[in-house]
């Protein structure tokens, strides 16, 4: 199952584009990172490729098929997703929140698994309500994982900022989690802003600028490179390499401590 973003433009306001000619195609066995500014139109972008949103024009594909256009059963059947901020109209407890709304009444087996793949097994009765932010974001994840472990010969996996209130153990175990995924066949797309985190821990990186343009879309390495990220961040990071050249790490600049002299 390709995904698909074919000349997809965007505009909330007539005259205001958020998304300009977007094309780019999403792998399946692949981590893909959608990266760029705020206001970028990044968290748009996966709305259109999940089907909620529609484009102003072009389209986005997943097998041939417009995702606008799929009835909710048939999405939700092909496609998992994972907001920046999980709206929950009633106070579940967390094994509920985890089974609920995914289209049927998932195995019992299948959510407690997921619970304790994210490290929340011990929570299952606990009222989403009583978690902290990033325990929330780990049974957002753990929802994720109990849909699309009823995927059917492929699918793919959205996610908006999925480890943004994790510590940082959380947070490799759930790029672990969305690489095991990946493993399985499935297209795994994240929108991220931490650079380090798209540079190792995914196949591709889409690059967006702040009018809301592919500035590269490629590997890592190519995709965040000094001249592109230059021009879209409007400030040159510091890389960090090891013995061989090898590129380990983007740092942003940051203004430098001042001196503070003996003061406690």
């Amino acid at each position: 199952m390709v995904l698909r973003a074919e000349a997809i433009e965007l505009e909330y306001t007539p005259g205001t584009p958020v998304l300009r000619r977007v094309d780019a195609v999403f792998l399946p066995g692949e981590v893909t990172a959608i990266v760029g500014p705020n206001g970028a139109g990044k968290s748009s972008l996966l709305r259109i490729l999940l089907g909620s949103l529609p484009p102003t024009a072009g389209r986005a594909t997943l097998a041939g098929l417009d995702t606008h256009r799929l009835a909710p059963g048939a999405r939700a059947s092909r496609i998992a997703y994972m907001p920046q901020h999980e709206r929950v109209a009633f106070d579940f407890e967390t094994l509920a929140f985890v089974r609920f709304g995914l289209g049927g009444t998932p195995d019992r087996g299948e959510a407690d698994r997921a619970l304790d793949a994210v490290g929340l097994k011990a929570r299952a009765r606990t009222p989403i309500s009583h978690l902290s932010a990033g325990q929330r974001q780990r049974a957002s994840l753990a929802r994720v994982l109990t849909q699309a472990a009823r995927f059917d010969g492929g699918g793919v996996v959205l996610a908006d900022e999925p480890v943004a209130a994790m510590d940082a153990g959380m947070a490799q175990s759930a790029f672990s989690i969305l690489r095991d995924q990946a493993a399985r066949g499935l297209t795994v797309v994240l929108v991220l802003h931490d650079l380090h985190a798209a540079l190792r821990a995914c196949d591709r990186v889409l690059l967006m600028d702040g009018s809301g343009r592919v500035a590269s879309w490629d590997r890592p390495r190519a995709a965040l490179n000094p001249d592109a990220l230059r021009e879209v961040y409007g400030v040159t990071f510091e890389e960090v390499r090891d013995a061989q050249g090898n590129l380990l790490a983007l740092l942003p600049p940051l203004p430098p401590v001042r001196d503070r002299g003996d003061r406690p």
